[in-house]
């Protein structure tokens, strides 16, 4: 009797445990998306002290340094963002735009920049704005692309963490169950020796 309360106040717990860290991760994304990223720090650092799976951790982590990385590089903020993007290269080398942009800031002397200057080789300032605003249209082309291509990136980790999940889930649920049936088969074999 003793084991049946015991197995199901373990599943019990671990379905709770599931529940809360999914809504963390769902928080930590939100957070991300909004680029309030010293509440994203502050739920990264709840989910390590709950002990998440340390791939997913990981994978979380990287996002932040990613996005942290990308959000200081578009305030051309290119020496305070090299290490965040040096931290993805370092686990996730695989990324394309984290290895492009990992080997550019690396190739050059970094420096942040306190705001942007407009030079204007022309006396019509309206020309000088308009080339400039053809760049800049052209490089958030460049990044939306480029942060298209890690979301599609972390979409397809997560759905393998999730399929791993469900296996194991499922798993777990089989040696519940046969623990159950087990002490099933150990009480009805205790009565009948009775």
């Amino acid at each position: 009797m003793i084991r049946i309360v015991f197995t199901f106040f373990l599943l019990v717990t671990s379905s709770i445990y599931t529940q809360e860290s999914s809504e963390l991760t769902i928080n930590f994304r939100n957070a991300l998306r909004a680029k309030n990223f010293d509440l994203a720090e502050n739920l990264l650092s709840k989910m390590s002290k709950k002990e998440f799976e340390l791939a997913r951790y990981e994978l979380l982590e990287t996002e932040l340094w990613i996005e942290k990385g990308e959000a200081l590089y578009q305030n051309n903020q290119f020496k305070s963002s090299f290490p965040y993007f040096k931290n993805a290269y370092e686990r996730w080398r695989t990324n394309n735009f984290v290895r492009d942009r990992y080997n550019e800031l690396s190739s050059k002397v970094l420096t942040d920049e306190k705001s942007i200057n407009v030079e204007r080789t022309t006396n019509n300032p309206s020309i000088g704005m308009n080339t400039m605003s053809k760049e800049l249209i052209a490089e958030f082309k460049i990044s939306n692309h480029n942060l298209q291509s890690i979301s599609e990136g972390i979409n397809s980790l997560e759905n393998e963490i999730k399929k791993s999940k469900e296996e194991s889930s499922k798993n777990n649920l089989l040696l519940a169950s046969a623990i159950l049936i087990q002490a099933l088969a150990f009480l009805l074999y205790s009565f009948r020796k009775k």
